[in-house]
């Protein structure tokens, strides 16, 4: 992502119900500290779904518990386009 490519956006289809969880890499965690990256998490209705980062452990949880099947977005975007081109990796999980 970066230069021209400013956001990613990920659809995300829970197989099952839990809170959502993300588990960011060092160099991703790196740049969403340094503000190089934003990442946010919608709902299909496009309605924000409050995440909670941990630094200790450089992961998102979700505040909410979501059902078997529900669908959201996830959203990374670079901070300045011209200026960063951010590599990420993020992986996704449920929290029973």
């Amino acid at each position: 992502m970066g230069f021209s490519d400013a956001a990613d956006f990920v659809k995300l289809e829970l197989d099952d119900s839990g809170m959502i969880a993300l588990d960011l890499d060092e160099v991703t965690a790196v740049a969403y500290e340094h503000k190089e990256l934003r990442i946010t998490c919608v709902n299909e209705k496009g309605n924000a779904i409050a995440l909670t980062y941990d630094a200790a452990t450089d992961s998102f949880t979700s505040k909410l518990t979501f059902d078997e099947g529900t669908i959201c977005y996830l959203g990374v975007f670079t901070t300045s386009q011209e200026k960063y081109d951010t590599e990420y990796q993020i992986t996704a999980g449920i929290l029973s």
